[in-house]
């Protein structure tokens, strides 16, 4: 979470470390702050729980523009959880959940399709549940 709180980085790569639940809680606070537009979160086990966490931080967050969460067990309630945070995001651009379990129509992905429907220029990825 230190290491967000350096002024001139951009991309952070976390992927594979198993951060799950907890480590979100650590990491998001680090994100209001921050002159990261790049974060890669897969592989992490972050969960329905770690979702609603990362939701908190995108909301605050002013420069993220890519978020990568794939291969995470988000699951149906995990993407309910994180769609208001990307609906309230500012910056955020890209956005890629594929393998998480969502289901095409599913309601996760409804969720998180329409917390981006009013912008044309955001890419959500979600296909290969």
């Amino acid at each position: 979470a230190d290491a967000l709180l350096v002024s001139t980085l951009t991309s952070l790569t976390l992927a594979e470390n198993r951060l799950g639940p907890e480590g979100m809680r650590a990491l998001v606070p680090g994100l209001a702050s921050t002159s990261l537009t790049k974060l890669d979160l897969s592989r992490n086990r972050i969960g329905a729980e770690g979702a609603i966490e990362l939701a908190t931080g995108l909301a605050t967050s002013t420069t993220l523009l890519k978020l990568d969460v794939r291969l995470n067990k988000l699951g149906p309630e995990g993407a309910k959880a994180l769609a208001p945070g990307v609906a309230a995001s500012c910056s955020l651009r890209a956005l890629d959940v594929r393998f998480n379990g969502l289901g095409e129509g599913d309601v996760g992905e409804a969720a998180l399709k329409e917390a981006t429907a009013d912008r044309p220029d955001f890419h959500l990825m979600t296909l290969f549940d």
